[in-house]
């Protein structure tokens, strides 16, 4: 099969578990975290790719994550995750 005929799969189709299911599991450990908001900044530019802060003030570097995705449920878990991550690295 050459790459002309191949078609692409669905691009959320292999994503488990969704990235809704996602951010409430993160939400659901807020307090472990640090996380407090999530906010959508999306607004802020005219480019419109949906980008979300996930905002953890307590934090000893970086206190502000920036997640971005294709659509606005991607982008809030790339957050949430991004979250994760510091609080995972810091502790």
């Amino acid at each position: 099969m050459s790459i002309e005929t191949a078609t692409p799969p669905d691009t959320l189709a292999w994503r488990r578990p969704p990235p809704e299911e996602t951010v409430r599991r993160v939400l659901e450990r807020r307090p472990l975290l640090g996380l407090t908001r999530l906010a959508d900044i999306t607004h802020l530019d005219r480019i419109g790719v949906p980008v979300v802060l996930a905002v953890r003030p307590q934090a000893r570097y970086l206190s502000v994550d920036a997640g971005k995705g294709m659509t606005l449920a991607l982008a809030r878990a790339s957050a949430a995750m991004l979250a994760c991550l510091g609080a995972t690295f810091q502790n």
